[in-house]
């Protein structure tokens, strides 16, 4: 968050673990439409959502303003704001994308919202409605797929990682199954045998053949992944550059948007992250980063976590540089089937204009023209 507010991790990882067990927000039973205009957009948020975020602008002289962003690739997400008066912030009112449910955990999401918020690295969760979520905004911009291999960026997303990976919580409380990789690896099962669209079969079945080799794939990923060394701690999971704000008032970056955050490998998070060089709508694999640049971005990691540690950050040796390395280039394997997994439901549910299938075969054929290479490491 963009405050003057200085986080600290000693305090809070000793209350994390008691906060976790009264973990509650209101639910207000209301739905709301995207394509409706602003005026009825803005009228039902002062009618039903404006007491848990901002009571002064439920009003009639409230002039309120929105602002639809364009970050999303799964939800719609809309700023609403006081036109006369940019001290109270904006609020964000995120609009589920159609069928989300079926892969994203909401309860899981919003806790981990709720922890984030008490660790004091996010805004407030003000309230969740039928089909969304009202919550504070992180000002600053959303960084640049180029600009995530510049070595001040990455120092400043080294540093935001290894805080988040500082909040201790119960697994129970974010997670049912342990690591969320294994819920991710579990969304191949969830896609359909049929996209209920004829020329959508057809190219599935020439770019992936059949779901059971998919599945078998997902499968072998879990078996190689037994022997990471990777320490389970709370992760993002989603670590591409639309999710990383940059606050140039403070200078350093924040995380947003915690659908699929829970407990997960650390070494998830880095994997994940080199992937996301290569950009999201149009992906360019030509810029993921080389062994340099990763084992570089690994050490300012695992500084960040020494010095939160309260251990001597030169205290971090190449041999733990190097197992580090070796266990996120086997997560960003598995990063690259997941997010395949990804765009099949995508494709499948969505009501996004956006090559969802285009963007799970060329994710599939990455994976294909490392696993060899990454599974005999």
């Amino acid at each position: 968050m963009c405050d003057d507010n200085t986080t600290t991790t000693a305090g809070v990882r000793a209350n994390m673990e008691a906060a976790v067990a009264d973990l509650t927000w209101v639910k207000v039973p209301v739905t709301l439409d995207a394509g409706w205009a602003s005026s009825e957009l803005l009228s039902q948020f002062k009618t039903h959502l404006a007491h848990y975020a901002r009571p002064h602008w439920g009003n009639d002289s409230t002039r309120l303003g929105l602002k639809v962003f364009a970050d999303g690739m799964t939800n719609v997400i809309i700023g609403v704001f006081n036109q006369d008066s940019s001290e109270d912030g904006t609020v964000i009112l995120r609009i589920y994308g159609k069928s989300t449910e079926r892969f994203i955990d909401r309860n899981r999401e919003l806790a981990c919202m709720q922890l984030m918020h008490r660790a004091e690295y996010t805004p407030p969760l003000y309230c969740q409605f039928a089909n969304g979520v009202c919550y504070g905004f992180v000002p600053g911009r959303c960084i640049s797929a180029q600009e995530m291999g510049e070595p001040r960026m990455m120092r400043r997303i080294a540093v935001c990682l290894a805080q988040v990976h500082s909040v201790h919580v119960s697994a129970s409380a974010v997670s049912s199954k342990g690591a969320v990789v294994w819920d991710m690896c579990d969304w191949i099962h969830r896609v359909p045998s049929s996209f209920g669209d004829a020329e959508k079969d057809a190219r599935f079945k020439e770019l992936f053949g059949s779901l059971d080799a998919l599945k078998a794939e997902g499968e072998r990923l879990r078996e190689g992944l037994s022997s990471l060394h990777s320490p389970m701690v709370f992760s993002h999971n989603d670590t591409q550059a639309r999710n990383l704000v940059y606050c140039s008032h403070k200078d350093k970056i924040s995380v947003i948007d915690f659908e699929y955050a829970g407990m997960n490998y650390a070494a998830f998070d880095l994997g994940n992250f080199f992937c996301e060089f290569s950009g999201a709508e149009e992906l360019d694999f030509s810029r993921y980063p080389d062994e340099g640049v990763q084992k570089s971005f690994i050490t300012m990691y695992l500084q960040e976590c020494a010095r939160l540690g309260g251990d001597d950050p030169a205290s971090v040796s190449d041999e733990q540089v190097n197992t580090w390395y070796r266990d996120a280039v086997k997560c960003a394997l598995v990063s690259h089937l997941v997010w395949t997994y990804w765009g099949l439901l995508q494709a499948a549910y969505s009501a996004l204009k956006y090559d969802f299938l285009r963007y799970s075969y060329i994710r599939f054929m990455e994976y294909q023209q490392r696993k060899e290479e990454v599974y005999s490491i």
